[in-house]
């Protein structure tokens, strides 16, 4: 049916295609159907034919003959409509088994027939052989006609008032009627007798007619009757209506209705309050059409192939399908199937769901003895958990308060929990062959704690004995732990990963989860304490995690670290379980909880709240109304005084504010206490500073601050104050992206004395799990790379060994600050060599610029060669044979040519091979100088740099690395500058310094630094003091970035982070001229 089918669409796409040619068609067939039909086609000697056409079937033919056509017709007679199938799914079967059946023209006939015969209605069978010959198209539209008439009639009867079918045959009254007969007419359940409901009379007796204890036989409930026969049973019993099926126990529907002992609540089904009952006795969850369809979130019907039976009855119930939905009840949430039934009755929820949600419990409640045992260990385990918050620092109080959260939720810190929703069930490729593997050897002296281990799995219910074969079988693997005596138990199931079908579920990066944190600082870590083992693996499920022990066959009934699916399952699970609660990010069994303003919240507990310095700035300042201002207008001197002129009174022009309130009389006004400037309101001086927060709500600019104040409010000197406001702002400080100085003048670095003498380094990548060490000769721009599987410094070093054997030893070596570069090891190296090396500013990329230019160009090369589906090291090592012979545009010789004085052979032919050159010295330093003038000149001409006036002692903010989008641009606590070196400043905060280049700081008011920083007294800045030039040599030096030292710097040699305190390092970290 497959190679049918396909051929059809091959053939559609041969005549679009146009292909005529009949030798190229078969062609075509054989390489677009695989390896698979050529090995078929070659074993088998197929013949092709003259064209495809004849290929294709000569390959049907060969398999035609593989089937059994008297097996293929005995399916198509055993392909009947399924309980709940609708006539066009049917229809499509019986064409599908009918279609290599070779029935000829008498398909449509022999599919009519099935249809007949077989529908599950008797009245659409009758109104079928009422027409005489019918054909299969009226068939069809009378089966369809059918099926949307009893769909359209159970909607409009869903509304109709009355008595509702019921899921079996009755069920109580909704609102029993008022007694008709006396009191006394009423029948004691017990003995029998009117007059009252229940007695003790027949307390210790035995019931003659069922043999049960408790009552005598008149009020026998044995005595009213068998259940009528037939298809709609009816099972009536005073006070209760039951529903069972007894030869499907897996089966029954049940509704058991006690009055006011009955078992109905409320429940939330997708979003929906229904009424519900939980029945112990029904083994499946059933919900009626009409609730169903009345759902706000309806999902969407799958078919089943299940039978349900109400009591008394031989006829399975009618189903619609059965879906999925959440359920939430009593604080617990699950997901559970429900079947849809025709009809109408209570929803049911069944004995599984009940009992996974742990809602119902089958069986006698726990002793007091082992109820006091749960308790003594919870209370073990709170114990546990607080000696070691003691042991870690924690206050006092705070123990206390950890420890009542604790012993409150006892239960949840102790023991191994339980997921209540569905399963887990593991899903196996059809070509799984099961595996059965010995028993391992368990070394003498783990024998004990193994057999320990195994029974205390065995208590905690996390595996179970196997009974009858096992058709899978794993090793166990015995891992000790660092304690004495303890032993972690796992399986081994590389041969069950081999045919599992993972689930799929998608797990959050590490970006995606911190992502969605910015901004918060202070969190709560939440580790689920053996998560795996707290989800359940289906009953069917299970036989595939066995494995042997020296206790026997032992299987797991929970999750297991072993199992390739178990990781997605957990996130789903965690998905569920979480999913909803604000500020919490998870994955796996890794959860936290932020920020901490709604931490407690998440949890449901409560906390006092203390203020600190930054809440109260932070808070929003609470709005101004008239009447405050007219109160502190009538305190304020100067608006009163003022007042007081504009109704006829003197003016006091000795108070300068008075003086400017002068100026502008003509404009001012007086309304019920309040001073206008035309229809502005003077603001009091006590309540601008309040004035100046609510304007500035919002967080924006000076001008329109000002804009805004101007609308409705003035003072004097009003947009000089609300300048000075803004300028004072924290956020607006760490949020804006202006640094100190956009750009400084480039600065070209002058070529060295020779060749080889100064080189650049750095790594590119990663490229497919690679990584590029790119080396750069600063005289010739001659490019070395080398490829490498890590960039450590133990691996780095013998590759710039290698490079110095063949080139020479270099004087100087300039990279950024990476931790190959960085290391002890890697300083070792070099002072060995001698070689001074000159780390650049931090996160200041353009100061080893040549190095990264040549990096941009192998990027280039890299991605044109991957696009073009080639080899990108060959097309590499093509571009460096290109480019160290192709004459550079800064010095006008070719690199190579530079640094081994010759002209190398390439693919482009020369007169004279391997040609030596003569170099002139001075015309190439011009032309080098006139390069890097020129492109000064245009970089400067474009980015528009100016010198920064950043001094010693100013307070900086320090711009954040790799800032998201709902990060800020700069830091919030400010730096003082302690020294500056050119465009490079010495940064100092608490004890820690750093270095970075004038780009990446923003000068703020001194009033913005932390209060509780720890800032050197410096020279304080002269006014007018001009920017110092930088040195036009190295002669400063300056520590790691990422080294904390504590003392003033320029009374003592700097040391590199990673070396001794007595080893100087002369040559390390040289700031020049970048």
């Amino acid at each position: 049916q497959r190679w049918t089918a396909w051929t059809r669409r091959f053939a559609t796409y041969i005549n679009a295609a146009g292909i005529t040619d009949k030798t190229r068609g078969q062609q075509l067939l054989l390489y677009a159907a695989g390896e698979e039909l050529q090995a078929v086609v070659e074993e088998n000697e197929i013949a092709s034919g003259e064209d495809y056409s004849s290929l294709a079937k000569n390959i049907q033919t060969f398999w035609d003959g593989k089937n059994n056509i008297v097996f293929l017709r005995f399916k198509f007679e055993t392909c009947r409509q399924q309980p709940g199938e609708q006539i066009d799914q049917w229809y499509q079967r019986l064409r599908k088994a009918a279609e290599p059946c070779e029935f000829g023209t008498l398909r449509d006939s022999l599919i009519r027939d099935k249809i007949v015969a077989y529908c599950e209605s008797e009245r659409l069978r009758r109104d079928f052989l009422q027409t005489n010959n019918i054909s299969l198209a009226d068939v069809l539209k009378k089966a369809r006609a059918k099926e949307a008439a009893e769909q359209q009639a159970t909607a409009m009867e869903s509304d109709r008032p009355g008595e509702p079918q019921q899921l079996a045959a009755v069920r109580r009254d909704q609102k029993p009627q008022m007694p008709q007969t006396p009191t006394q007419h009423v029948s004691c359940d017990r003995c029998g007798r009117p007059g009252h409901p229940t007695c003790t009379a027949a307390q210790g007796k035995s019931c003659r007619k069922c043999g049960k204890p408790g009552h005598f036989a008149r009020a026998c409930r044995s005595k009213q009757g068998a259940p009528q026969s037939g298809a709609d049973a009816v099972a009536t019993l005073q006070g209760e209506t039951s529903y069972q099926k007894v030869d499907h126990p897996d089966s029954g529907v049940f509704e058991v209705d006690q009055g006011e002992q009955s078992a109905h609540t409320i429940a939330e089904i997708n979003g929906s309050r229904l009424s519900v009952l939980i029945d112990s006795g029904a083994a499946r969850n059933v919900i009626n059409r009409a609730t169903f369809e009345s759902l706000r979130q309806r999902p969407h019907l799958q078919t089943t192939s299940d039978r349900l039976f109400a009591y008394g009855s031989d006829r399975p119930m009618q189903l619609l399908g059965k879906a999925a939905m959440d359920v939430r009840i009593f604080g617990r949430q699950a997901v559970a199937t429900f079947h849809v039934v025709e009809g109408r009755g209570i929803t049911i929820i069944g004995r599984q769901t009940a009992t996974q949600m742990d809602i119902l419990r089958v069986g006698p409640p726990p002793t007091a003895g082992q109820q006091v045992l749960q308790v003594a260990e919870a209370e073990a385990a709170v114990d546990g958990l607080l000696s070691g918050t003691r042991s870690s620092g924690v206050p006092q109080g705070h123990v206390e308060d950890i420890g009542r959260v604790l012993r409150k939720h006892a239960s949840v810190f102790s023991g191994i929990g339980c997921f209540t929703g569905p399963p887990a069930d593991i899903h196996l490729t059809d070509s799984a062959r099961p595996v059965c593997h010995a028993p391992s050897k368990v070394p003498i002296h783990l024998a004990d704690a193994v057999d320990k281990e195994l029974q205390l799995l065995e208590q905690l219910g996390i595996i179970e004995p196997v009974d009858g074969p096992a058709p899978w079988v794993a090793r166990m693997v015995v891992v000790p732990k660092k304690e004495p005596g303890e032993v972690r138990i796992t399986q081994d199931l590389r041969d069950v990963n081999r045919f599992v079908i993972r689930e799929r579920h998608q797990i959050p990066t590490f970006e995606e989860v911190t992502g969605d944190m910015a901004g918060s600082t202070v969190f709560s870590e939440l580790d689920i304490a053996k998560a795996f083992y707290q989800v359940p693996v289906a009953e069917k499920c299970r036989n595939l995690l066995t494995f042997s022990t020296p206790r026997g066959l032992r299987r797991l009934t929970r999750l297991c670290m072993g199992l390739s699916t178990s990781q997605e399952i957990l996130q789903n699970v965690m998905s569920r379980v979480l999913a909803g609660l604000p500020n919490v990010k998870w994955i796996h069994d890794d959860v936290v909880v932020q920020p901490l303003s709604e931490h407690d919240g998440s949890f449901g507990e409560q906390r006092r709240e203390a203020y600190i310095n930054e809440v109260a700035q932070a808070a929003v300042p609470m709005a101004l109304t008239l009447q405050d201002i007219r109160k502190s207008s009538a305190s304020d001197p100067v608006i009163r005084a003022a007042i007081a002129a504009t109704q006829g009174g003197r003016w006091d022009r000795s108070n300068p504010e008075m003086r400017s309130l002068h100026a502008l009389r003509e404009e001012l006004s007086a309304v019920d206490g309040v001073l206008l400037r035309h229809h502005r309101i003077v603001v009091p001086a006590d309540l601008r500073q309040q004035m100046l927060e609510l304007a500035h709500q919002g967080h924006q600019c000076s001008q329109k601050t000002i804009a805004r104040l101007c609308t409705k409010v003035w003072w004097p000197r009003m947009a000089t104050q609300a300048e000075e406001f803004v300028s004072r702002c924290r956020s607006c400080a760490v949020t804006s992206h202006t640094p100190a100085v956009r750009a400084t003048p480039l600065q070209p670095t002058p070529i060295p004395a020779g060749a080889w003498l100064s080189i650049g380094a750095d790594f590119v990548g990663p490229i497919n799990n690679n990584m590029l060490l790119v080396c750069v000769d600063r005289y010739s721009r001659f490019p070395e790379v080398q490829l490498m599987q890590t960039t450590t410094a133990e691996a780095l070093i013998p590759r710039l060994r290698e490079m110095f054997a063949r080139f020479g030893i270099p004087q100087e070596l300039v990279t950024d600050n990476g931790p190959p570069f960085s290391s002890k090891e890697f300083g070792r190296f070099l002072a060995s060599y001698g070689i001074k090396h000159r780390l650049i500013t931090p996160y200041y990329p353009a100061a080893n610029g040549m190095t990264e230019r040549l990096n941009r160009s192998i990027n280039k090369v890299v991605r044109a060669a991957i696009e073009e589906r080639r080899d990108w090291r060959a097309a590499l090592d093509e571009w460096l044979l290109a480019y160290r012979n192709t004459p550079h545009t800064a010095t006008g010789r070719a690199p190579a040519e530079l640094l081994m004085g010759r002209r190398p052979n390439d693919i482009i032919p020369a007169a004279r091979p391997s040609q030596r050159v003569r170099i002139n010295e001075q015309r190439l330093r011009e032309a080098d100088a006139g390069a890097k003038a020129a492109m000064k000149q245009h970089a400067d001409a474009k980015r528009r740099p100016r010198r920064h006036d950043v001094q010693v002692g100013d307070s900086v903010l320090r711009r954040r690395v790799g800032a998201s989008k709902t990060q800020t641009p700069f830091e919030s606590g400010a730096w003082t500058v302690q020294r500056v070196a050119g465009n490079s400043l010495l940064l100092r905060r608490d004890g820690t310094t750093c270095w970075r280049h004038c780009t990446a700081v923003k000068v703020v008011s001194p009033d913005l630094a932390d209060a509780g920083a720890q800032t050197q007294t410096a020279a304080p800045r002269a006014s007018g003091e001009a920017a110092r030039d930088p040195p036009a040599s190295p002669v400063a030096l300056r520590p790691h970035p990422r080294a904390a030292r504590a003392g003033p710097l320029a009374s003592q040699p700097l040391t590199h982070p990673n070396r001794s305190s007595a080893a100087t390092c002369p040559t390390n970290f040289a700031l020049g001229t970048i």
